[in-house]
């Protein structure tokens, strides 16, 4: 595959953080990433509703 295994397990962590019905296919992944680490799912998939100016694609 060509990827370290640290990237590979960070990309999984990320993509299980966000359900099909709440992912933005017009957000990147690196913006989806950052919200990642909000605990509160509620709060979480809120803002990736509303993500940054400039940061969809």
């Amino acid at each position: 595959m060509g990827l370290a295994f640290s990237t590979v397990k960070s990309a999984r962590w990320t993509t299980s953080r966000w359900p099909k019905e709440h992912r933005r296919p017009d957000v990147s992944f690196t913006v989806h990433r950052i919200p990642a680490r909000i605990e509160h799912e509620d709060e979480r998939f809120s803002a990736i509703r509303n993500p940054p100016e400039g940061k969809t694609r």
